[in-house]
Formats: C-alpha cells, sequence, structure tokens
C-alpha cells in the first residue's frame, strides 16, 4: 500500500448517524455557493465492521494569475491552454460512533463548520509533559500588546512549561515525538530500537511527519480515541474556542447587542440608550467611521467613540434608508461595520466584532471577546488572573503627580506638566512609531511616564507602549543604539515646525542639548511609570475591575519588564 502523511480532523457531530448521511450533509453545505464540485467516489476494500469511509474528490480548473500578462506577448493566445488543475480530496471516516476527516489539497476548507477546534492540541496534551524538551517551533495569537500573531522557533527544542503565559493562545505546534511514543500511544509501526524521531503537527487536525498508508491510518484513529480518554498530561491552552456558526456563539453576540444597545433603539427619538460606558474597543484609534450595513455610508466620530453621539450617529445612518418616523431599528454588532483610521493614517475595514475586546460572564464562566472570536476557560483561569494580578502589582504611593480634574482628557492632563521644572511633555512624539512616554521627569533618575484615564481595555495598547519604549531604551544602553536616540530628539524639534500648538509648546520648552539627553538616558537610573486615574482601584480586590483584558496585559507587562531588567512603578492618580 502507498503512504502518505495525513491531518486527521475530528468533527463534532453529537448523534450516531450513518457515514453516508453525515458525508452528504456537510458536503451539501460546502457546495452551496461553489463552482466546481466534490464527486462521491466508489471504495474498494476500504470498509469493514469497524470502519467504514466515504470519499470526495474535487478538480478545479482556474486561470493562473500571470496568464492575462503572458497572453498580451503571444501571436496566436488561443493555442495555449493557461490552466491550472488542483486536486482535492476528503475522506470521512465511522469508528466506534465517532467521525473523523482525512483532507488533502483544499479538502480542508469542506469541513471548516463541522471540525473539532483545537483537536490536534488536545490530542498533544494527553502526550506530552510539561516539562519535556520536544517542542521545535509554534504560532499563537497574543490576547495583549500590539501584535496579534507570533510564531517562535527554536534552534534548540523547548518544553511548553518554558512558552506558556496566561496571555498566548496556541495555535500550531511542532513537536518531536519518540518511535517509543509513536508505537506505545499512537500505534504506529517505527523502526525497530525506537531511536528514530518524529516530527508531529498539533492544530485543528494532528498529522505525523511518518507516512501513512490506510491500515496505518486505522490503527492511529483508534489510538487517538483511546487517547481521548486518558487524563492531560499537560493543558496547552487555558482557553477553548467557540465555533462561529454555533447557537452559543449567537447567543453571546446577542448577550452583547443587549450590553451595547438595549437590544432596540427608536430613530428620531430624543434620548438615545448609551453603549457601555466602558470603553471595549481594543486600541486607540485616531478616529473611527461606522457603517450600517443597511445603508453602506460610513460617517466618523472621535476617540469618543462608545459616547452617545457615535450612537446617535449609527441610528442617523439608518435614516438614510427611508425608514420611517418612530421605526425600531433592531441592531446587532453583525450589522455595522467601521473603518478604521489609526495614529499613523493607516486605514482598515473590518467587522466591528473584530475590533471589540470585552468578556461576558455567563453561568459561572468568563468569555473572552478577541479578534471576532469568543473563547472560554473551563478552569478556575479568572481566579489565576485575579491572584497573579494582586501579587505582581504594587503601587508606588512615595511617587506622586498632580489630581486628574474631572472630564480632563490624557492630553489636557498631560499639558498640566509642561511649565514644571525638570519636566517635559512628550506626549504625541513618535519615532519609529513608539512613543518614549507622555511626561519625562529628570530627577535624581529618570521618569518616563505613560499616562492613561481609566483602567479598562485600552490599557493593552499602553502596556505594549511601555514594553516597546523600555526595549528602546535597553538597545540603547546595552548596544549603544544611537540613531534611535538622535531620530527621537529630532523628531522632538521638528514639532516646533508645525501647526498643532500644544507639540509646538511642547517642543518649545524642551530646552535639553543632544548630547546632554544622550548622557541622560544613558548614565542615569531609568524608572517607567505606569500612571492611571481610577478612583475605585484596590489592587488587593482584582475581582472589582471588570476589565479581563487590562488585567491580563499589565501581567504581561511586569513579566516582560523583569525580563528585560527594566525598573516598572505603577502610580494611581488622584482624582478631583
Amino acid at each position: 500500500m502507498d503512504k502518505s502523511k495525513l491531518a486527521i480532523y475530528k468533527l463534532d457531530i453529537s448523534e450516531d448517524k450513518s457515514i453516508s448521511s453525515v458525508a452528504k450533509k456537510i458536503i451539501s453545505d460546502y457546495q452551496q455557493e461553489q463552482e466546481f464540485k466534490y464527486r462521491k467516489r466508489t471504495l474498494t476494500s476500504v470498509n469493514d465492521e469497524r470502519f467504514q469511509c466515504e470519499l470526495y474528490i474535487r478538480i478545479q480548473e482556474t486561470f493562473p494569475t500571470w496568464a492575462g500578462f503572458i497572453k498580451d506577448m503571444l501571436d496566436n493566445p488561443n493555442d495555449m491552454n493557461l490552466e491550472n488543475r488542483t486536486h482535492s480530496f476528503i475522506l470521512f471516516v465511522k469508528y466506534n460512533q465517532r467521525y473523523f476527516a482525512i483532507a488533502g489539497g483544499l479538502g480542508y476548507q469542506v469541513i471548516r463548520d463541522y471540525k473539532t477546534e483545537n483537536y490536534g492540541m488536545e490530542i498533544l496534551s494527553k502526550i506530552i509533559e510539561p516539562r519535556e524538551a520536544i517542542i521545535e517551533s509554534y504560532d499563537n495569537l497574543n490576547f495583549t500588546g500590539k501584535i496579534l500573531k507570533n510564531r517562535s522557533t527554536f534552534r534548540k527544542k523547548a518544553s511548553l512549561n518554558h512558552e506558556q503565559e496566561l496571555t498566548k493562545f496556541f495555535k500550531n505546534i511542532e513537536a518531536t515525538l519518540t518511535g517509543s511514543t509513536l508505537g506505545e500511544l499512537l500505534g504506529v509501526a517505527t523502526d525497530t530500537n525506537h531511536k528514530e524521531r518524529y516530527k508531529c503537527v498539533a492544530k485543528d487536525s494532528f498529522m505525523l511527519s511518518k507516512p501513512l498508508n490506510l491500515d496505518d491510518m486505522k490503527i492511529l484513529i483508534e489510538h487517538l480515541v483511546n487517547l481521548e480518554q486518558q487524563d492531560t498530561k499537560c493543558l496547552i491552552n487555558q482557553f477553548k474556542p467557540i465555533k462561529k456558526k454555533s447557537e452559543k456563539y449567537s447567543y453571546l453576540v446577542n448577550k452583547l447587542d443587549a450590553r451595547l444597545f438595549d437590544n432596540t433603539l427608536k430613530l428620531f427619538c430624543d434620548e438615545i440608550v448609551m453603549m457601555d460606558e466602558d470603553n471595549i474597543l481594543g486600541q486607540d484609534f485616531k478616529s473611527v467611521g461606522f457603517y450600517l450595513a443597511r445603508a453602506r455610508r460610513p460617517f466618523y466620530t472621535s476617540k469618543e467613540y462608545l459616547a452617545k453621539d457615535a450612537v446617535d450617529k449609527i441610528t442617523n445612518s439608518a435614516k438614510i434608508e427611508n425608514m420611517e418616523k418612530n421605526t425600531l431599528l433592531d441592531l446587532s454588532c453583525n450589522d455595522i461595520k467601521v473603518k478604521i483610521l489609526d495614529d499613523l493614517n493607516n486605514e482598515y475595514i473590518m467587522s466591528f466584532l473584530d475590533i471589540i475586546i470585552t468578556t461576558i460572564n455567563e453561568d459561572g464562566i468568563t468569555y473572552f471577546l478577541f479578534n471576532g472570536d469568543f473563547y472560554y476557560s473551563e478552569s478556575n483561569f479568572m481566579d489565576t488572573i485575579n491572584k497573579t494580578f494582586s501579587e505582581i502589582v504594587a503601587l508606588d504611593t512615595k511617587f506622586t503627580m498632580k489630581k486628574w480634574v474631572d472630564g480632563q482628557k490624557e492630553g489636557e492632563y498631560n499639558l498640566q506638566y509642561i511649565d514644571e521644572p525638570d519636566t517635559y511633555v512628550m506626549d504625541r512624539i513618535f519615532v519609529n512609531n513608539i512613543e518614549l512616554c507622555d511626561i519625562l521627569m529628570i530627577k535624581e533618575e529618570v521618569y518616563l511616564i505613560h499616562v492613561k484615564k481609566g483602567f479598562e481595555n485600552e490599557v493593552r495598547t499602553l502596556s505594549q507602549q511601555v514594553l516597546q519604549a523600555a526595549q528602546l531604551i535597553k538597545a540603547y544602553r546595552e548596544e549603544n543604539d544611537i540613531e534611535i536616540i538622535e531620530e527621537y530628539y529630532n523628531s522632538i524639534k521638528r514639532k516646533s515646525l508645525g501647526r498643532d500648538e500644544s507639540l509646538v509648546r511642547q517642543s518649545k520648552m524642551f530646552d535639553i542639548e543632544l548630547e546632554d539627553f544622550k548622557n541622560i538616558l544613558k548614565n542615569k537610573d531609568i524608572n517607567f511609570v505606569f500612571a492611571f486615574s481610577k478612583e475605585d482601584f484596590n489592587q488587593s480586590e482584582p475581582e472589582k475591575l471588570k476589565s479581563a483584558i487590562a488585567k491580563l496585559s499589565t501581567i504581561d507587562l511586569v513579566k516582560s519588564m523583569s525580563n528585560i531588567g527594566m525598573n516598572l512603578m505603577f502610580v494611581k492618580i488622584e482624582t478631583e
């Protein structure tokens, strides 16, 4: 029998059905809007008492992207048959009232709404020990910071215990397994002395680098089913994703709708219900244009995008559809698209759900909405977050700052320091998209102060700003990266030539010579200050802080700053 590397998916089918009906339903759902169809193929000597299989194959003919370019050069372009033929297959397997799929080519797309999320991760968690140095690489999502995804590849293999963090969600892990592991746990025959090592790839599917034939596949599926019943040796992900087309996902979106819009908004009425008072957007944008899907015309609002005027503008957008006066508008997050302009004037268009970061608590479970997906944890994850937060976050009560006047915006608060001796306002001054600080104090020691109003989801962005600034200073002090400091200094001075009055004033008040500035940052003790205003903040009662993302970001920041050896202080700004 010929052999091939096989990616094995498990399917979320709860009822005991024939493999034929399962395959037919999945194929039918997928092919409704597909030009090229999967066709069922007759199998011989595959099915037996334990395994039932059905195979579908598709042949797709497409023009290469470069075909038009080439045809323009040919005398007789019609004589050239410039077509790509792509073959894909999907093999459906039923074993012990469980359903699996093996895909080749683009066959994996067929089962995207039916596959068990992170099935390969679940299997790997039954195989590896936390301290085993067998990981070659992994991809992960970051619930904190500006970097959404990471890929890490190691010269020497790493252990999961070393790489795990509260803020990581592993999407793909490549690990090396011994021949004995393959034989004992997975039933795959290897060399007689078991010394050879084999790579496995765990994600939504589970795949071995060792090629398998049909009999090997059946044996492997048997062992995978047995492994499902075993205890977890190593918890890989704290979170589990929820399928977007599941009833649970729809239910959570409806809960979010109720929270944001109070279910129904009445057009043309004098009072529009306000959105949640806490800022649930994951980033600090320059402007956000909201589209109502039925209107498709954008309108813009400022950084106060979750204030009453934003909701007014959403409902005003609906008026374009000529709805009658006092029409009730059932508004959902799914109805809204956004056009985003960031501080660097980059423009993005995406779903409203994709830019929301928030949590929903339901029946004792915390659901995280991140990048348009809901995640949840079955363990006492929130207890772990709160405990860790209270242990590593301590307020510095000796370092005091001016009071925050009610109604002040962050920029207005920062400008209070513009006439203070040995103090400089650096708000909105960047180098390589990095803001070194909002306020710079030069005393016996240097204080790089980052200011934030409240302690909500935007702490995620602030934490990343602090870390990037710290990495920049570290590179200058240890690697003598003079150019970046000179560039930052020049950026400060250039602001005096601009039209923004506050930036011009900030620049003109910066009276330090370049060489002195470099010496200060090089030789004085540096302190990064995370300063925030939140009247009821108490680090010993973290469960009262609404934003789990803010707490996760803070935990991640403390650990990262410790790793690079930079001092971090937390200061609470009193309000009046």
